[in-house]
């Protein structure tokens, strides 16, 4: 087991928040500030990673193989989780004519990382590992972690998540929310918390999601996957102004912003615990402010 103590914010901490509208329906709001983990693996990112980091080094495997896009928080993540612990990292990004130069991808390549464009068709089938024994020639002693490090892996590592939930706040009534995409996260939770916790994930793709056992509110994706307008961008700076907590416009601020949405709807229980996870993704604000600044677009406050 990999002993991070000394390198990882773990476990993470846990902020209550105060505004009237959560004392006008009778709810306390904390966030369990999985951001703070690290400013390079933060997030559920580390929490995906590290059975996976584990695996290859008890395997003795010198390099991982993953996948993303241009913006990647996974591909961010992974790239220095690598460096960190002296294993190759290679990443097949999605489309051929993606800018390796970007925030992103520099500071991979920074950390180490071989970056691969990747033609669509070809990504699509080895990024959620079908037909990538294609790859393996190149990579014969490689990990492989498909996108968005959703694997079997990925997902148990939310036993240590719900560990750290449980013994934070042990309620009754506890309701536990997040950002979901690839619906990892979700899914290992879900599957490591007590039944009678309440799981709810705020969806940020343009298409509906059903995930067994848990809440998921479909209409806060404001358009789709890293789609956003100014009411949303507002919302975020508003929130960092008011809580000294960075959203990012991807995952958290979607999540905030739809949380804040069905709390005023009355949809959580009066007297309620909701514990809001911070899933990280905060570097990507930095490419997002490079192009709003080129479109004369409101920024995001950092």
């Amino acid at each position: 087991m990999i002993n991070m103590s000394e390198t990882l914010l773990l476990p993470s901490p846990v902020e209550q928040i105060f505004e009237d509208i959560l004392f006008e329906n009778n709810v306390e709001l904390f966030i369990k500030r999985d951001d703070l983990i690290h400013p390079n693996i933060s997030g559920n990112k580390w929490r995906k990673l590290k059975l996976n980091i584990e695996h290859a080094l008890n395997k003795k495997q010198s390099e991982i193989v993953t996948f993303g896009g241009a913006f990647s928080n996974h591909i961010h993540a992974t790239a220095f989780a690598c460096k960190l612990f002296k294993i190759k990292c290679t990443a097949y990004i999605r489309g051929t004519y993606v800018d390796i130069n970007n925030p992103t991808l520099s500071k991979a390549r920074e950390w180490g990382a071989k970056i691969i464009p990747t033609e669509k068709k070809n990504y699509k089938i080895w990024s959620r590992l079908e037909a990538y024994h294609q790859l393996r020639e190149n990579h014969p002693n490689a990990l492989f972690i498909p996108e968005g490090g959703n694997s079997l892996l990925g997902q148990n590592g939310m036993e240590y998540l719900a560990a750290e939930l449980l013994e934070d706040l042990p309620n009754n009534q506890l309701s536990i929310t997040l950002p979901v995409g690839t619906g990892c996260t979700i899914r290992g939770l879900r599957s490591y918390l007590p039944k009678h916790i309440h799981v709810a994930g705020f969806n940020v793709l343009n298409y509906n999601l059903f995930i067994s056992k848990t809440s998921i509110y479909n209409d806060y994706h404001f358009g789709g996957y890293a789609k956003v307008n100014k009411k949303l961008i507002e919302f975020i700076n508003s929130f960092k102004d008011k809580h000294n907590i960075q959203l990012d416009p991807i995952y958290t601020g979607k999540m905030m912003f739809g949380l804040f949405q069905e709390i005023s709807k009355g949809t959580f229980s009066k007297n309620s615990t909701i514990v809001a996870i911070h899933t990280g993704g905060l570097q990507g604000i930095e490419a997002f402010n490079l192009k709003a600044e080129q479109k004369s677009e409101l920024l995001i406050s950092v």
